[in-house]
């Protein structure tokens, strides 16, 4: 959520939805931020890796690393998405 705010543009909105698949639930968030390019998404959930374009914003590449080692502690499937524009990232729950 961080991240959404710091990219999305005045004016934008930020989308949360709670919701169900396979009676699983999921969590989206999305934004019309600049989002991440695709050969970039993976990257971006290891430790002190910035992309190019956020090296001039506050921030030291934790945040989505910090993300993909919780959800992986609980066993929830992280994916990071187009939101064309800006970047969906959605959690999904299983038991």
């Amino acid at each position: 959520m961080d991240n959404a705010i710091k990219y999305t543009p005045p004016q934008g909105y930020i989308k949360v939805d709670l919701s169900k698949q396979s009676g699983q639930p999921r969590v989206t968030f999305t934004d019309p931020g600049p989002g991440i390019p695709e050969p970039e998404r993976d990257k971006v959930l290891r430790c002190f890796y910035r992309l190019e374009q956020s090296r001039g914003t506050p921030g030291n590449g934790l945040g989505l690393s910090l993300v993909a080692a919780v959800v992986k502690l609980h066993d929830i499937k992280l994916k990071v998405k187009d939101n064309t524009p800006g970047l969906k990232v959605v959690l999904e729950f299983t038991q």
